[in-house]
């Protein structure tokens, strides 16, 4: 059974897409129904960062307060170096809060567990798992967004650094080809997964479902049954 591209999904409270590849902004939905069936539908795509909740009051009070803290300890510091990292250090705690403040619900995290589950499992064996087969699996997954920008922001964090750090510019190459194969190699290991860390959980048997009922929807409207 073979597909195009990796497939693109999306977890929310209720259930899990996943994005059809031939019919273009459209998915396949499962979601769980109050009186517990799993309801497998084709819709239009819903994913978007907008769908995803917003920082609270005082989440954005301690988010401000950091960023003061990390100023003011910039001023008293004289190493450029040591600026250069404190720089770097609040593009990255943004970026956590953003992950962190973004995937706060139970029910979401779980069924994006359940989504990563499915997938790996879906992607080793070649066809649809049962449900003691997705639990196996691993609750992260390499191709998830969250792990994306973990690897594209080590890139940049690499490449800023190989610039700033050293005046020779042969210096600077070695130390960024260097750098960025080990980057890359954590990647490929599934050792830069920790963002999902704040975006999943592990899913009970009901995500399992839900997330396989939803992935058979995709694998039928691909033709690949």
């Amino acid at each position: 059974m073979k597909i195009k591209t990796t497939i693109g999904a999306c977890s929310y409270e209720d259930g899990i897409e996943f994005f059809l590849q031939k019919k273009i902004g459209y998915s396949s939905r499962a979601r769980l129904l109050k009186n517990g069936e799993i309801e497998v539908s084709i819709v239009e795509k819903e994913h978007s960062f907008l769908n995803k909740s917003k920082c609270s009051l005082k989440e954005k009070i301690i988010m401000f307060f950091m960023i003061i803290i990390i100023m003011y300890i910039m001023n008293l510091v004289n190493s450029p170096l040591l600026k250069h990292i404190l720089n770097m250090l609040i593009v990255w705690c943004f970026v956590i809060v953003f992950f962190y403040t973004g995937s706060k619900n139970p029910s979401t995290r779980r069924f994006h567990g359940a989504e990563h589950k499915v997938l790996n499992a879906f992607e080793t064996l070649k066809r649809t798992p049962t449900i003691e087969e997705a639990l196996r699996y691993s609750r992260y997954y390499m191709f998830c967004g969250g792990t994306i920008v973990a690897v594209l922001l080590s890139i940049v964090t690499v490449i800023y650094f190989g610039l700033v750090i050293f005046d020779h510019i042969v210096f600077s190459a070695l130390f960024i080809i260097i750098m960025l194969y080990l980057v890359l190699k954590l990647w490929a290991n599934d050792q830069l997964n920790f963002l999902q860390s704040f975006t999943t959980a592990e899913p009970t048997v009901i995500e399992i479902k839900v997330a396989i009922e939803g992935l058979k929807g995709f694998i039928k409207e691909e033709g690949l049954d």
